[in-house]
């Protein structure tokens, strides 16, 4: 459903996020997508018809819809081809599906039951180890309102109303629907507020991010937020209304001859770390340091080799990172290749995370406390303008796959430029605290 509702969005986007411009139809000969579309749907067809065993990312179409699929197999069933149909296939790393994901597949089982003039009642999900076929039959009617609405929404009846949540930052639609939520003074604008929160704020009255900021919560009681969560949405939203920055409480960092600013890449596609960056703040000089894995086989000395230039710094060192992801990489690196664990306890004794900071005693007047969002806010610069971990991914992956030194340069680069922005969030941090001092 998205590739339907991104035949009318995403054009008129200037910023699109890579991973999106990664995968999408390329316009050969400055064609119209549409015309592309329907050459690449007949092109399916006449492939079909052979009876070939698979077809891999292949656009498929009937009257009012289109949309590409990830993998088309063949299944004995009668259909317009004889004694044969072809059913959708996902890959996927696990079998805890969403339900946004379920109502594609369903999506793609109407598309190819009228292309194919037989009733697809399932689809298929496989990984690495089990393959699940998902029946669709129960689910035909909510898939039926979800077209009404969008066909609503294409032709102006129905004027949605944005959720603009994380899963935002690699969609089309993401600038649409974070302006339009700026107009609304939708409640999603506020960190900590998502769907369920919204629709019970709703219920309260409360319609919007300002009035939000003025409500009297009081004795306000809802099922699914609690009092401490709905103090924080509520600092939260007069900070936004009156574009303030809020201390909720001191902060102090520890005192520490080197500070160690990390920031780690890896990827979920090769299941291996490849590496890790480090901007290294010591005696008044600051420089970027990089630990890197060309290959699975290279983690493990990797790794060690980070190791290795702590111990240079013995304990004395404060090691500063963003959310639980950089800890995580490291408890996985220890357990995967038998590192004793105290190296592991040296380096969380020494570390703090600079989000739970913002999570727990600072507020600013941004919609996310990501790392590029926060950054952003305080004046620090990209070289990669839509930089994100997604960034690296695709950086990584023409790195890795096709040897594109240029990559590798920018992926470092884009690194680097993590780790500094770590290093001036927290030299914000203290400005903030007391602005005398922090000049």
């Amino acid at each position: 459903m998205l590739l339907y509702l991104s035949k009318y969005g995403p054009q008129k986007e200037k910023r699109i996020h890579p991973l999106i411009q990664s995968r999408s139809t390329k316009h050969l000969h400055n064609l119209p997508v549409e015309q592309i579309i329907h050459k690449n749907i007949r092109q399916t067809f006449s492939k079909m018809q052979t009876g070939i065993s698979v077809l891999n990312h292949s656009w498929i179409g009937s009257d009012n819809y289109v949309a590409k699929t990830e993998q088309l197999v063949k299944v004995s069933k009668e259909s317009i081809f004889d004694s044969f149909a072809y059913v959708p296939l996902f890959y996927r790393k696990n079998l805890r599906l969403k339900k946004y994901f379920v109502m594609e597949g369903v999506f793609l089982t109407l598309i190819c039951s009228e292309m194919q003039g037989t009733e697809i009642d399932y689809f298929l999900v496989k990984t690495k180890d089990e393959q699940l076929q998902i029946d669709v039959e129960d689910k035909l009617d909510v898939l039926e309102q979800d077209l009404l609405l969008i066909s609503n929404i294409v032709n102006k009846i129905t004027i949605p109303t944005p959720n603009y949540t994380r899963d935002c930052k690699i969609c089309e639609w993401k600038q649409y629907c974070k302006n339009l939520a700026k107009v609304t003074g939708d409640l999603t604008l506020i960190s900590g507020i998502g769907k369920r929160i919204k629709s019970e704020l709703k219920k309260l009255n409360i319609n919007s991010v300002s009035e939000l900021a003025s409500a009297n919560l009081e004795n306000a009681n809802l099922e699914f937020t609690s009092k401490k969560h709905l103090e924080y949405i509520q600092l939260q939203a007069r900070s936004f209304v009156n574009d303030e920055n809020i201390i909720r409480e001191s902060i102090q960092f520890p005192e520490k001859t080197t500070e160690l600013y990390v920031d780690i890449e890896g990827s979920p596609y090769q299941d291996f770390v490849w590496m890790i960056g480090c901007l290294v703040k010591e005696k008044g000089s600051v420089e970027h340091k990089n630990f890197l894995a060309k290959s699975p086989k290279e983690e493990q000395s990797m790794f060690e080799s980070f190791l290795e230039f702590l111990r240079e710094y013995d304990t004395n060192y404060i090691l500063y990172h963003w959310s639980q992801a950089e800890p995580q990489y490291f408890r996985n690196l220890t357990k995967k290749h038998a590192i004793p664990f105290s190296s592991l306890k040296t380096i969380l004794d020494n570390s703090l995370d600079l989000f739970k900071i913002f999570k727990e005693k600072t507020i600013l007047p941004i919609s996310s406390y990501t790392l590029k969002e926060v950054a952003n806010y305080i004046g620090f610069q990209w070289d990669e303008p839509l930089s994100d971990g997604a960034t690296s991914i695709v950086l990584f992956d023409k790195w890795y796959n096709y040897g594109d030194q240029k990559a590798l340069r920018r992926a470092i680069l884009y690194n680097s430029d993590d780790c500094k922005a770590l290093m001036i969030i927290k030299n914000f941090i203290i400005k903030l605290q007391n602005p005398i001092k922090g000049e």
